[in-house]
């Protein structure tokens, strides 16, 4: 379940999506479009996302600071 307003939207190479919400959220949207809560800010909103696919992590500029969330590739576990 999405819980607020996506504000922006990354891809990794394996065709994941992350997106973050106006109310900090963060989200995963798998290959099969099932979306997971992955975290969440400690301030409300950001000023975008960027995908860096040399260091595979996500960064989230915020107001005054800068969050990171990865490896998102090598995050992704298999049963």
């Amino acid at each position: 379940n999405i819980s607020d307003l996506i504000t922006a939207m990354e891809q990794d190479l394996s065709g994941v999506r992350y997106a973050v919400g106006n109310q900090g959220y963060i989200y995963r949207i798998n290959t099969s479009n099932v979306v997971s809560e992955i975290g969440k800010l400690s301030s409300s909103g950001s000023a975008g996302l960027y995908y860096n696919q040399t260091t595979d992590q996500l960064y989230i500029p915020g107001q005054q600071t800068v969050s990171m969330y990865g490896q998102c590739t090598s995050s992704i576990s298999s049963p």
